[in-house]
């Protein structure tokens, strides 16, 4: 139905599965309509609720665009960043690579050399990122890229929305701001949680 279509596209895109989401964060795959640029399929990630308004839609682009400029062989390069609707959103490049999420789920089981090859890659690529003053604030299965053999690299830094909470209210989404709260240091107070977290 024409519902239907329009529930699963997002501006230009195609939506062709869900990959993951968090309280901070949702993925999917896509396909490019229009083929902007060269790759058939893409991951398109979000925050999971719209800034608040123009400053706050400032504060994330500046942030995502900072951390995009970081080169690593473990950190994933952006292929856009954009806004729709609203919905500020980044794009990456999906060729030939799958989640950590999508291959837990495939029932392969992962060695444990394997594994500790791919926590390796993910705490060089964020130890690289928190030098840089970014953090990712949102660390999930989905967010970890897997290529070829051995390569491992993290998608999503700073995208979700680090100086705002949401609400629903009905079925609106109100987004609050928390004024002083922790969540509203730059990345390196972000950057210091995610390794409590690891450690953890």
């Amino acid at each position: 139905s024409a519902d239907s279509a329009v529930a699963r596209s997002f501006g230009r895109f195609r939506l062709l599965a869900l990959v993951g989401k968090s309280q901070r964060s949702m993925a999917w795959r896509v396909h490019d309509s229009q083929g902007v640029h060269d790759a058939q399929e893409y991951f398109l990630s979000l925050p999971r609720v719209q800034p608040a308004d123009g400053d706050a839609m400032q504060r994330w682009d500046l942030a995502v665009r900072r951390a995009s400029r970081l080169k690593h062989p473990n950190l994933a390069t952006p292929v856009e960043i954009g806004v729709c609707e609203r919905w500020p959103y980044v794009l990456y490049d999906a060729a030939g690579c799958i989640t950590l999420d999508e291959r837990l789920q495939g029932g392969k089981a992962i060695g444990v050399n394997e594994a500790c090859a791919l926590l390796v890659g993910m705490l060089q690529g964020l130890a690289f990122a928190h030098e840089g003053g970014v953090a990712h604030r949102d660390l999930q299965p989905y967010m970890v890229l897997l290529g070829e053999p051995g390569v491992v690299r993290l998608l999503g830094l700073e995208l979700g929305l680090h100086a705002e909470r949401a609400q629903r209210v009905g079925a609106t989404v109100v987004v609050d701001a928390l004024g002083d709260a922790d969540e509203r240091m730059p990345g390196r107070r972000g950057a210091a949680d995610e390794r409590h977290a690891f450690a953890a």
